[in-house]
């Protein structure tokens, strides 16, 4: 079991099936509380499920973005070493 201390208390991560038993990225979202009426009524707005649906997609789009550029710095650092061993120099 791992903890998250970013915000100063022990969070828990817990065993549940979707972090488990994938095959892909999976993540779990807080998306708001329930437990005052304000909260709720914001939830369940229009707006409110527009800011959330927005939220969620643009951190899908920030994650594939990260995933890109890893991939492509695994990509170069992997050539420049192929080209050094080969003793070559990149065209």
């Amino acid at each position: 079991m791992r903890f998250d201390y970013s915000d100063g208390d022990p969070d828990q991560e817990s065993n549940f099936t979707i972090l488990q038993k994938t095959a892909c990225a999976s993540c779990l979202t807080e998306s708001g509380y329930m437990d005052c009426r304000e909260s709720l009524e914001f939830l369940l707005s229009d707006e409110g499920k527009a800011a959330i649906v927005q939220l969620h997609v643009d951190g899908i789009i920030a994650y594939v973005k990260s995933r890109e550029q890893e991939e492509y710095d695994t990509f170069r650092r992997v050539y420049k070493r192929w080209l050094k061993k080969e003793k070559r120099s990149p065209k």
